[in-house]
C-alpha cells in the first residue's frame, strides 16, 4: 500500500500529477550470528549458530554470511603434521571447548573439491570432555601428492550429519593439510662387502658401496657368526664407506669376530651378510 499526502483539496482538482515519489522500506535482520565454513562452494556451506557454547579452539569466528576465505589465519585448534607420506597414519590433534559432544573430520584426498569419496570423512567420534582429542588418521595410498589438501572440522553438542548443513551450536574450521609424500622406502643393502684383518697391527679393515641410506652402523659380534644372540656392539655410525676397526682383540685362537653393516634411513634400516675374521694357530717351518 502506498499512500500520498497533498494540502489541496482533492475535490477540487480534475488531474493530479506525481512528480516525485520518496520510499522508506525499513527490514529487520533476522540473521543470526553464526560461524560459517570457509573452504569454496564445491565443499558446500556448514554454519554452526550457538554464539560460541561449544568451539574448536580458542577462538570463535563471528559471520552473518558463507564468503569463501573470509575466516583464514583466525581458524584455530586443529593440528594436522607437519610432514605425512601415503600409506602412514598420523595422529591429528582438535582441541574443543565448551564441553562433550560430536566431532567429525573430513579430508580432500584426491583434491577434486568436495569430500564426497568414501575414505574422507577421516574423524567420527564422540568428546566427552573438552581439552585436545588425538585422532588416528590413516592417508590413503591413493592420495594426491605434493598439494595442500584441504580440510573440514565440526564440533557440536548432536550428532552432525555430513560436511554441510547448519548446526545449533559448535563450529566449523576449514583449512588446508602439508602436501603428502610418497613412501617413504627402506635403504638398500650394502654391496661390495670387503673385509681384511691384520692380526700384527690388530686391525681389522671394512669397505662396502653406499646405497640410498642416510647413514650405516657398523656391528662386531665376537663369537656369534649370524648374529643370533643379538644385535652386538655397535662401534660407529658413519655416512661414508670404510671403517677401520682396531679396538679388536685377536688373543683367543679359532674365535670368529663377525662384521655387519646396516644401511639406515628415516624409514627404517636392512642389514648386509655378515663377514668373519677367524684367529688360528700356525707354525712356521724353516726353510718353507
Amino acid at each position: 500500500e502506498i499512500r500520498f499526502q497533498t494540502t489541496t483539496d482533492v475535490s477540487l482538482l480534475s488531474t493530479m500529477t506525481i512528480d516525485d515519489v520518496e520510499l522508506m522500506v525499513c527490514t529487520t535482520n533476522n540473521t543470526p550470528a553464526a560461524d560459517y565454513s570457509d573452504l569454496p562452494l564445491s565443499y558446500g556451506v556448514a554454519w554452526h549458530e550457538g554464539g560460541g557454547s561449544r568451539k574448536i579452539g580458542s577462538n570463535w569466528d563471528i559471520d552473518t554470511s558463507f564468503s569463501s576465505g573470509q575466516d583464514d589465519g583466525t581458524d584455530d585448534g586443529v593440528t594436522f603434521p607437519a610432514s605425512w607420506a601415503q600409506g602412514e597414519t598420523v595422529n591429528v590433534t582438535v582441541n574443543v571447548q565448551g564441553g562433550s559432544g560430536l566431532l567429525k573430520g573430513w579430508v580432500d584426498w584426491n583434491n577434486d573439491g568436495d569430500f564426497a569419496d568414501g575414505n574422507e570423512l577421516v574423524i567420527d567420534q564422540t568428546v566427552t570432555s573438552a581439552g585436545d582429542q588425538v585422532v588416528a588418521v590413516s592417508v590413503p595410498e591413493t592420495a594426491v601428492l605434493s598439494t595442500p589438501l584441504n580440510y573440514r572440522i565440526r564440533f557440536a553438542s548432536s550428532a552432525i550429519g555430513g560436511s554441510s548443513g547448519s548446526m545449533a551450536n559448535g563450529e566449523v574450521t576449514d583449512g588446508q593439510t602439508a602436501g603428502v609424500s610418497a613412501p617413504c622406502a627402506a635403504p638398500t643393502a650394502v654391496s661390495n662387502l670387503s673385509i681384511s684383518g691384520n692380526v700384527s697391527a690388530g686391525t681389522v679393515d671394512l669397505s662396502w658401496s653406499n646405497t640410498n641410506a642416510d647413514s650405516y652402523e657398523v656391528r662386531r659380534s665376537v663369537g656369534d657368526f649370524y648374529f643370533s644372540s643379538g644385535l652386538g656392539t655397535l662401534l660407529i655410525t658413519s655416512s661414508s664407506g670404510s671403517y677401520q676397526d682396531n679396538t679388536v682383540a685377536f688373543n683367543n685362537v679359532g674365535t670368529h669376530h663377525a662384521y655387519q653393516i646396516r644401511a639406515v634411513n628415516s624409514c627404517g634400516s636392512a642389514s648386509s651378510s655378515t663377514h668373519a675374521v677367524a684367529e688360528f694357530e700356525f707354525t712356521i717351518v724353516p726353510g718353507n
